[in-house]
C-alpha cells in the first residue's frame, strides 16, 4: 500500500464486509487475512460484483483466495499451511521462479469453474503444486 500510496494513488481502506461498489473506484486491492475465505461471503459477493465492472483487482494472500471464490473457484485449508520466507513460486508456462513469503493455511483448487474469468492459473508453488496466482486475458 505504501508503494501505491508514494505513487501519488488515493487508497481506501474499507472493513471486510463493506460494500465498496457503492463508490467510485478505478481498481481494487484485496489484501490478506487472517481466516478462513468460506467466512468471507459477504465480501466474495462484492468482488463478484466488482467482476463484473471489468475494472482491475489484485488480491494477495487471503485477498486471492476471495478473488477465485468470487470467479467461483473453491478453497481448502492445508494440511500445515504455507509459513515461511523463501518459498519458491513458478511462471506457470515458463522457467521464470520468483522468491516469496507465505504465510497462510488454506488454498485454491484450480477447477475449471473460474475459466469465464481467468484464462489460467498464472503462478504455482514449486513445492506443492498449489496455484498462487490467477490471470486474465485483457478485455
Amino acid at each position: 500500500i505504501r508503494c501505491l500510496t508514494r505513487r501519488g494513488v488515493k487508497v481506501v481502506r474499507v472493513p471486510w464486509d463493506y460494500d465498496f461498489n457503492q463508490i467510485p473506484f478505478d481498481g481494487l486491492f484485496i489484501s490478506n487475512g487472517p481466516g478462513n475465505p468460506d467466512f468471507a461471503t459477504v465480501t466474495v459477493e462484492n468482488i463478484r460484483k466488482a467482476m463484473a465492472t471489468c475494472k482491475p483487482i489484485c488480491g494477495i494472500c487471503m485477498g486471492n483466495q476471495l478473488l477465485a471464490k468470487a470467479a467461483g473457484a473453491t478453497t481448502y485449508k492445508l494440511k500445515y499451511g504455507h509459513r515461511s520466507h523463501n518459498q519458491p513460486v513458478r511462471m506457470v508456462g515458463t522457467e521464470r521462479c520468483f522468491i516469496t513469503s507465505q504465510n497462510h493455511g488454506y488454498a485454491v483448487d484450480n477447477n475449471r469453474h473460474m475459466l469465464r474469468y481467468f484464462t489460467k492459473p498464472r503462478l504455482c508453488s514449486r513445492r506443492q503444486r498449489v496455484g498462487r496466482g490467477l490471470g486474465t486475458s485483457v478485455r
